[in-house]
């Protein structure tokens, strides 16, 4: 396959991955509660690993560009926090 073709194909597969709603990997506990480590790829591809682990620090250490993002709040629970701050006054 050439590269015009992969691409192609990619942005097929993408289209249909992404025909419907999926939970984004940050909103879930595994992240925010348990403290797993959720790595994305140029290509889409997801790798999930324990803080500790050699594969996270693998991760980390690979001199790759990485961008941290933290695990993604529940808004329920900032709204209903500020109502209780606006209902103390």
């Amino acid at each position: 396959m050439t590269a015009e073709e992969l691409e192609v194909h990619r942005q097929q597969i993408w289209d249909v991955l992404f025909s419907k709603p999926h939970a984004c990997m940050r909103a879930s506990q595994l992240p925010k509660k348990y403290g797993f480590g959720i790595h994305y790829d140029s290509e889409g591809r997801i790798a999930i690993s324990g803080m500790e682990t050699p594969e996270n620090e693998r991760f980390v250490q690979s001199g790759d560009e990485i961008t941290l993002l933290n695990g993604m709040r529940r808004r329920r629970g900032a709204a209903r926090q500020r109502v209780q701050r606006e209902q103390r006054g």
